[in-house]
């Protein structure tokens, strides 16, 4: 291979890779890019892997730094391809990021019927009415505050868009009273200092799978909720949340198990703590005021506007959020977790981390929550063409789903923890 201080794999295919009909060929271009241009290697390894139940594999010459991989359009749903660059001796070339690691394949796909792709197994019957029962019990419980202790010193935070100075802000760690079952509602607030009447949106944040600590996030014009999935204390020492989610602790395995029931699911009080945090931020922010101690407290400032951001189990936090609060306007969420529980049921690629298929979990999934958010709520969506962690046939069923005001863009070679450089992107939108 040309000499490279750093490679790695791209693909495009032969037309949009949502635009496929039965029938088709569907070709995937792949190069090695190093240093900016294609580089040789040896050769490309290579399997595909479809919906409807076709597996193939091969390997090309690398002399050149490209190949082609023609896979038949045999079925509805979604081709995946997974790609190695490699030695002459069948070793992995060491210095390509082929997507999260460097040992890891390079995972690229195409769907076939795109807009005919939906959710495999029906959602409940009353499923509408078990989630009216679970937000009526979770409107008799006032979101007062438990405890709100101001952070100084933060020098430290992240963007949800845009940049503004940390010293803008003042920050909180709140403790919002929830349900008993639920525990408490937890998170970190920024205020912008000197805010007038109206003149603030709210952003409220939702994290990834695990268990750990959060820190700020600030946008301009905003005030922003970063809301933990636990019922957990903040600010502690590492070991808390490493003895939480270690084999053993209270945390380990949390969506993994209990998944029989509908009621012991640990989604349903996430929901409902989640939507207890957004509660108090409205209150607070707007008009309608807070218990803190003795005295009930308001801010005035909130504009009425209500964004939801997060990526994984946070955008599937998030669209349950969107579907069950009518306040959200706006939202920006990234490979949505969670999609099509049921799709390994029809042998459909399946999710790499995600709890195994129960009928319970139809009580929790992202497709049937996104039918339900209002259609003037406007969301801007990411989706990975290479995440097995939320596989293309649950998105592209989550897209088709939505009736909102949606731009999503399906980004090849994406996976769930890794974006190639110049990634080729295909953007939907209604």
């Amino acid at each position: 291979m040309k000499s490279a201080s750093s490679a790695y794999l791209t693909a495009s295919t032969n037309r949009d890779p949502l635009s496929y009909s039965v029938g088709d060929n569907v070709i995937f271009a792949v190069s090695l890019i190093g240093d900016g241009e294609i580089s040789s290697c040896d050769k490309f390894d290579w399997s595909a892997d479809t919906d409807d139940g076709h597996h193939y594999s091969g390997s090309e010459s690398g002399t050149f730094g490209s190949c082609s991989i023609c896979i038949p359009a045999t079925g509805t749903g979604v081709i995946r391809v997974k790609v190695l660059a490699k030695n002459a001796n069948g070793t992995i070339i060491s210095n390509v990021r082929q997507s999260e690691s460097l040992m890891e394949p390079a995972v690229f796909s195409a769907c076939v019927n795109a807009e005919s792709i939906t959710q495999t197994v029906s959602e409940p019957t009353d499923f509408d009415s078990f989630w009216s029962s679970q937000v009526a019990t979770l409107a008799s419980v006032a979101p007062d505050v438990l405890s709100m202790e101001k952070m100084n010193g933060v020098t430290s935070v992240s963007y949800t868009e845009g940049s503004v100075s940390y010293a803008n802000f003042d920050y909180y760690r709140v403790k919002i009273r929830t349900p008993d079952e639920c525990g408490y509602a937890v998170g970190i607030l920024s205020i912008p200092k000197g805010a007038t009447a109206g003149s603030c949106g709210i952003t409220v944040v939702f994290n990834g799978y695990g268990v750990s600590d959060l820190s700020p996030y600030v946008a301009r014009n905003q005030i922003v909720l970063n809301v933990c999935a636990h019922s957990i204390e903040l600010g502690r020492e590492a070991s808390y949340y490493s003895t939480l989610s270690s084999k053993g602790g209270a945390l380990y395995n949390y969506c993994f198990k209990n998944n029989d029931s509908r009621d012991t699911c640990y989604f349903r009080t996430m929901i409902l703590r989640d939507l207890q945090a957004v509660r108090f931020v409205k209150y607070y922010a707007g008009n309608v005021g807070v218990k803190i101690g003795d005295n009930t407290e308001s801010l005035g400032v909130w504009n009425g506007k209500l964004k939801i951001y997060g990526g994984s189990q946070g955008a599937f936090q998030g669209i349950a959020l969107a579907s069950l609060d009518h306040d959200v306007t706006d939202a920006f969420w990234w490979i949505p977790w969670m999609c099509d529980v049921g799709g390994t049921t029809a042998g459909k690629l399946c999710s790499e981390f995600r709890p195994s298929y129960t009928a319970a979990l139809r009580y929790f999934d992202t497709v049937s929550f996104s039918k339900r958010i209002d259609s003037d709520v406007n969301v801007t969506m990411q989706i990975g063409l290479g995440d097995y962690v939320c596989p293309p046939s649950g998105t592209i069923a989550l897209y088709n789903a939505m009736s909102c005001n949606v731009i999503c863009q399906f980004k090849q070679g994406m996976t769930h923890g890794y974006t190639p450089p110049k990634v080729s992107v295909t953007t939907y939108s209604k």
